[in-house]
């Protein structure tokens, strides 16, 4: 879990937002799926980066429960500086895989008091840390902690460690995946035994989660994860698994379901206060993923008026990703 919110120095000016980064530097073919503006070194393992958050973006916009709900492209912002920063800083080359293992998101209150039709420019402060390197000297892995700020106004903290992989370790790392997936002899689309099956209309025009719902006897609630080639926001470019995005934005859809109530969310829209993601397993492209959610018991340090949440997005045996979320 991260730290609570402390205090960090408010990005320096020299900033700008008038035209987005090369597509090249955050892995992206569309140039309107660029985010990242402009981005400055600060010390060997200290950056800023100013972002835009996405507006007329019609994928990202029918992602939306209400105007708001920016969690998702804020995201997105920090996975796409934190790329750019160790491809244009830390001598990472062209050609190498990111792999996403660990995430943690905070919220600020003012993240959600915001009018970000309005607000729609942020500073992002960057803190590398636990770099390990190859014995080429050639970065490996590091940990980076990502602050955002609205006119210095501190919003938002994400945290996340990531590997880097050659393409040689990479297609080695995905043959024995594939291998495994292949094995299995059947995996079937139902994510939840013994459960009450029912339809719901989606409240998002592009869900990333299937009509079907399953109701658990012991209160657990689960979905399939709808895997849409032709959403040109996660897939960008083509992709040989379905992207960690992705996972977890049908994770957040279905948190946001059971804190505001089956069968759709509705205004007071839950708010995510926090966030932990761990990836374990890559999630393949012709095999049902399956989401189950189930509320936690909230211990005594827990804040009152919130919710505690797990989810598991899950494919045959293996658990490709958990998360964890406090919703108020």
């Amino acid at each position: 879990m991260m730290s609570a919110f402390a205090e960090t120095p408010v990005v320096e000016s020299g900033l700008d937002y008038v035209r987005t980064i090369p597509r090249n530097l955050v892995h992206k073919r569309r140039i309107d799926n660029v985010f990242v503006t402009s981005m400055q070194r600060l010390s060997a393992l200290e950056f800023a980066c100013g972002a835009y958050v996405p507006q007329a973006n019609l994928y990202l916009n029918e992602l939306r429960f209400h105007p708001n709900d920016v969690l998702l492209p804020l995201i997105e912002i920090g996975r796409q500086a934190g790329i750019a920063c160790c491809h244009s800083y830390l001598n990472v080359a062209q050609g190498q895989h990111f792999v996403l293992g660990t995430m943690g998101v905070d919220t600020e209150p003012s993240l959600y008091e915001l009018d970000w039709s309005e607000c729609d420019y942020v500073d992002v402060h960057i803190c590398v840390s636990d770099v390990r390197y190859n014995p080429d000297g050639s970065f490996k892995s590091g940990t980076a902690e990502s602050t955002f700020y609205v006119d210095g106004r501190q919003i938002y903290r994400q945290f996340s460690h990531s590997a880097v992989l050659t393409k040689k370790r990479y297609r080695a790392l995905r043959r024995g995946a594939r291998q495994h997936t292949s094995n299995v002899a059947a995996i079937g689309a139902v994510p939840l035994a013994n459960a009450l099956e029912i339809s719901t209309r989606p409240r998002l025009a592009r869900s990333v989660l299937g009509e079907r719902r399953w109701l658990g006897i012991d209160g657990r609630i689960a979905a399939n994860l709808a895997i849409d080639l032709n959403n040109l926001f996660f897939f960008d470019h083509p992709n040989d698994h379905a992207p960690g995005m992705l996972l977890l934005e049908g994770m957040r859809q279905l948190a946001m379901e059971v804190a505001g109530g089956l069968p759709g969310v509705t205004a007071p829209y839950p708010k995510i206060q926090h966030l932990d993601l761990s990836f374990t397993h890559f999630a393949e492209l012709d095999r049902p993923v399956g989401i189950v959610a189930e509320t936690v018991v909230a211990d005594d340090q827990a804040a009152v008026g919130t919710q505690r949440l797990q989810l598991k997005a899950t494919q045959g045996d293996r658990t490709c990703a958990e998360a964890s979320f406090v919703v108020a």
